[in-house]
């Protein structure tokens, strides 16, 4: 079965110059079947058709409210850890022709280039917990997708990223959103692997 991996993120990327009051970088992924990506994007055309009358209603979190500037070296880390954990939950399913295809909003050459980098380092080099042999077993492709291309994973990943963020920050405030968001996050024997908080 092929999965297709949705990126986004919330947060400063920037280490050396952020946000004293949202110091937190989060990268979210949404992992989903080919199988379900149909289901799923036939949902939320519905859901943007009756909310505003047509389709072509770009979701995105920033519109809602504004996040910091970016920094790279953030991004690849958390690049690095959320393929780890995409290794984790396929190797879980069992599926010897299991294939992911990661999708990732364009944010500029440069951007783009330094993240394609990134993901070219792990893939061939691997990590400390998932050699290179692991990754190469499934992920099959990577590719950069334009926010107007109305991708709707894309739009789930933007939309779940804040909501994770707010809860990272303050764990006992109350957060509707995350409440929602909480029950699909990658868990195995009671342990939330599909969430890493670093440092």
């Amino acid at each position: 079965m092929k999965y297709y991996l949705y990126l986004d993120e919330c947060g400063d990327h920037n280490l050396a110059n952020f946000d004293p009051s949202f110091p937190i970088f989060t990268l979210c992924g949404i992992l989903i079947s080919e199988e379900d990506d149909l289901p799923l994007n036939t949902k939320i055309v519905e859901m943007k058709r009756k909310y505003w009358g047509e389709k072509k209603v770009i979701l995105h979190s920033r519109d809602i409210r504004k996040y910091g500037r970016l920094n790279d070296d953030v991004y690849g880390l958390s690049l690095s850890f959320i393929m780890e954990r995409a290794v984790y939950y396929l190797d879980g399913m069992n599926d010897p022709d299991a294939q992911l295809q990661v999708i990732v909003e364009k944010r500029g050459k440069r951007e783009d280039a330094s993240l394609l980098s990134y993901y070219n380092e792990v893939f061939d080099r691997g990590t400390y917990f998932v050699n290179s042999e692991r990754f190469k077993k499934y992920f099959k492709g990577f590719e950069f997708r334009n926010k107007k291309e109305d991708i709707i994973g894309l739009q789930i990943a933007d939309l779940a990223a804040y909501p994770i963020t707010r809860y990272v920050l303050d764990n006992e405030a109350y957060n509707r959103a995350f409440e929602v968001v909480e029950g699909k996050i990658y868990t195995q024997n009671g342990r939330r692997h599909g969430m890493k908080i670093f440092p």
